[in-house]
């Protein structure tokens, strides 16, 4: 897994940034294009996942049904959805795709904030690290104002998203976001910066994928 990091960091996160870096001599600038990068790119995916998970919620009285009607018999339930959820379009695990795909780039975005090389390709671009509050971006967030938003952000955009009929999903609403600021805490403001900006994106896409399905 290591391996792979590393080779993701040499190949590809080292040459985007220190040609940005080059060109636009601010860090904190370069996570936010990058961010918007991934995100355009990763558009038509997240659409298509948040259109499965809305039709998902408008079908849960019907697959309710069909748990109740066939809760003796495991074998004939796991039978009626496959058909139920290939007569209706659906992949039940489709949802997961854009989350599977974004959180390998964010594992190896931790890792190049944290390498060695990092601190010469900054030097070699004199581009500065620091962002509004913050004095420096490999650094963690000294106010906790990125690990607060990013509590935020993800609060909002799961309640967008999230079938509250669901007592185990509200539960999830509330417990999601404070266990992702409570670990972010100590994360370098750069992950930070990408996650918030990430998260925007994300409840703006939700709201109007959400809105087309009112």
């Amino acid at each position: 897994m290591n391996s792979f990091f590393s080779w993701f960091d040499t190949n590809v996160f080292h040459p985007i940034f220190y040609s940005l870096l080059s060109f636009l001599h601010d860090f904190g600038l370069v996570i936010i294009l990058i961010t918007l990068l991934i995100r355009a790119l990763l558009w038509p995916l997240n659409h298509i996942s948040l259109d499965q998970m809305k039709k998902m919620q408008k079908l849960q009285p019907k697959i309710k049904e069909l748990q109740e009607k066939y809760k003796s018999d495991p074998q004939r339930l796991q039978t009626e959805m496959v058909a139920f959820y290939k007569n209706n379009k659906i992949n039940p695990f489709g949802g997961c795709l854009p989350m599977l795909i974004q959180l390998p780039i964010l594992i190896a975005f931790y890792y190049f904030l944290l390498s060695p090389e990092l601190k010469s390709i900054i030097e070699q671009t004199h581009s500065a690290v620091n962002f509004l509050w913050i004095n420096d971006i490999t650094e963690k967030d000294p106010f906790y104002i990125l690990p607060a938003l990013l509590m935020i952000t993800t609060y909002i955009q799961q309640k967008i998203t999230t079938n509250t009929a669901d007592r185990m999903q509200r539960q999830m609403l509330l417990i999601m976001p404070l266990f992702l600021g409570f670990i972010s805490i100590q994360f370098p403001a750069g992950i930070l910066i990408y996650w918030n900006v990430s998260n925007i994106i994300g409840i703006i896409q939700s709201f109007i994928v959400m809105r087309k399905h009112a």
